[in-house]
């Protein structure tokens, strides 16, 4: 090592101290440096080639189960807070992001927070002081805020151990393939992610901006978002294609916390009003009718007729009901107005789920003696068999209907809320307080009707419940992931089949519920109107209530076109990276 020699300053000392002083100044200098902190025990092997890993310093650990966070240089801490902006880690995916100096890395999904020794992943983007970046996850990483860019990765291919491999292009998108050789993810380099079911299907995509995008069997489409306005307000906003859908701002009335939702469909706006509970920490909503009905129009839905009566639907020209007519037929005769309200409400759920997958895709239906039954090429399943372009018909599925059974469960649940909505009528106010079971998990209520196109986990694989699909939740209590298991009634294909046991979200569920009050009250008035066969039905005079009166936002058709316009673009550009390689 090279020795240090000290310029002396002479001063008017004695011999003896000044030697000393020259002798301590010149040890110091001379003594080893420091050896660098040990680094953090050595990865499992990562999913795709990793990125120039950091020096030195601790990893960061993000939540909801995924494995690492920022890595912070020279022994300092990269401590990422919520609502501070890196990458974001969706699904349980490994992260990256490094940080100097101490400043912010990589996040997790609601912020994490570095420790040293935890399992180091895939590293992703790198930040400099003062600056925030996105990480690469295990398919991919996701831009933690809209527009930022995902780091640059090598072309190149990694096989796993287990089998499957992941393939990076030179484009700078990343493929997933299991130990079957099937697809199953794609990362974009912008930040897009992909999952693809066993078939090859789209099932769900986890946009850079955070939005999530459910697919369907037939071109059904939800896309789930959060937005900001200009106070910093977050909202929420709910797309099912087609400029459909809803936009939710959250609000106190009375001390109590309420949920506004305003519609969007036809051009048409409309709102609704949800009031808040909780239950064991977790918000629910629960629809407040806008207003009620007198007691005796109450006690005529709920009660038998004098004599059943035969019912002019008028939908059988209908292009939904030409696609649809296999799976679902109204009742040749109706004793009682609970199973008229029944065949009403799931007939709705069918005709907005065929019209908004049409202005979505005019292509999405094929020809309606075999389009419910079609999957995509190459599926596996007995009984399929080819009519080119891309699609087969699947005739298991084709034997499958709604059964007259599942019909009456629905029935049954139907009257029990009937009841319960005239106890409601009759009641002064809602001041409960505490917890209160939501209805996704009352035992009274087990039998939903699903009203918008979920993607679920089934079995080790995925699938999706479409509108129309009937379900009967197993559980009464949800497990860690929020979820609940339920069983397949009825459904109009073998995506998720009949008997299988996918895992549906509480809030889902909620949704579900809600969806089936709201078609039950616009129902009941189409009821009190009777006509076509219809027995004269009582008073049925409305009486507002105060806390189901919500105003429209003005700009929910705003936001639901821009956010069908990124889910478009975000879908286009998934497609694109899943394309075979060229040569």
């Amino acid at each position: 090592m090279t020795s240090i020699r000290p310029r002396l300053i002479f001063l008017r000392l004695s011999a003896l101290p000044l030697a000393l002083l020259v002798f301590a100044f010149v040890s110091y200098a001379q003594k080893p440096a420091a050896k660098p902190a040990s680094p953090p025990p050595k990865a499992a092997p990562a999913a795709k080639p990793a990125a120039t890993p950091p020096k030195t310093g601790g990893t960061g650990t993000a939540p909801h189960g995924n494995t690492t966070g920022g890595t912070a240089r020279g022994g300092t801490t990269g401590t990422a807070h919520a609502g501070t902006t890196g990458g974001t880690t969706p699904r349980g995916s490994t992260t990256g992001g490094t940080a100097r100096g101490g400043t912010t890395g990589a996040a997790g999904k609601t912020g994490g927070t570095a420790a040293a020794g935890t399992k180091t992943a895939t590293t992703g983007g790198t930040t400099k002081a003062g600056t925030t970046g996105a990480g690469a996850g295990k398919t991919g990483g996701t831009a933690g805020a809209k527009g930022a860019t995902a780091a640059t990765k090598t072309p190149g291919t990694v096989t796993h151990p287990g089998g499957g491999k992941t393939v990076t292009t030179k484009e700078g998108n990343s493929k997933e393939f299991n130990k079957s050789g099937k697809l199953s993810s794609v990362s974009t380099k912008s930040g897009h992610e992909a999952h693809f079911d066993s078939h090859g299907r789209v099932t769900s995509v986890h946009t850079r901006g955070g939005a999530e995008i459910s697919h369907g069997p037939h071109g059904e489409r939800r896309v789930v978002g959060e937005r900001v306005n200009a106070r910093g307000e977050h909202y929420r906003v709910v797309n099912y294609g087609g400029h459909r859908g809803y936009v939710e701002h959250g609000y106190m009335r009375g001390g109590h916390p309420y949920m506004r939702r305003t519609y969007m469909y036809g051009g048409r706006r409309y709102a609704y009003a949800y009031r808040g509970y909780n239950y064991r920490g977790v918000a629910y909503y629960h629809w407040a009718p806008p207003y009620y009905y007198p007691p005796a129009y109450y006690g005529w839905v709920g009660a038998p007729w004098g004599a059943p009566v035969v019912y002019g639907w008028g939908w059988g020209a209908a292009p939904w009901y030409g696609y649809y007519g296999v799976y679902f037929a109204p009742a040749p005769v109706y004793p009682y107005a609970a199973l008229w309200l029944t065949d009403y409400l799931i007939a709705e759920n069918l005709r907005l789920a065929y019209e908004a997958s049409q202005q979505a895709d005019p292509n999405a239906f094929l020809q309606p003696d075999y389009a419910p039954y079609m999957v995509a090429s190459g599926a596996s399943a007995d009984g399929v068999t080819s009519f080119g372009g891309g699609m087969e018909f699947n005739a298991d599925a084709a034997a499958a209907a709604l059964p007259a059974d599942v019909k009456q469960l629905v029935a049954d649940d139907l009257k029990l809320q009937i009841e319960e909505e005239k106890a409601a009528a009759s009641a002064q106010s809602d001041d409960s307080g505490g917890d209160r079971v939501p209805a996704a998990l009352d035992p009274k209520h087990r039998v939903f009707v699903v009203s918008a196109t979920i993607d679920v986990p089934s079995d080790g694989d995925t699938c999706s419940l479409t509108p129309g699909d009937i379900v009967q939740r197993q559980e009464d209590e949800p497990g860690d992931d929020k979820a609940v298991k339920v069983k397949v009634l009825s459904a109009k294909s073998q995506d998720c089949g009949i008997g299988s046991m996918p895992r549906v979200q509480v809030t889902d569920l909620q949704d579900m519920h809600n969806d089936f009050r709201e078609k039950l009250s616009t129902g009941m008035d189409t009821l009190a109107k009777g006509g076509n066969g219809l027995p004269k039905a009582p008073d049925a005079t409305h009486k507002l209530n105060p806390d189901g009166q919500a105003q429209p936002d003005l700009n929910a058709d705003s936001d639901l076109n821009a956010q069908q316009a990124d889910a478009d673009a975000a879908d286009k550009e998934v497609q694109a990276a899943a394309q075979p390689d060229k040569p």
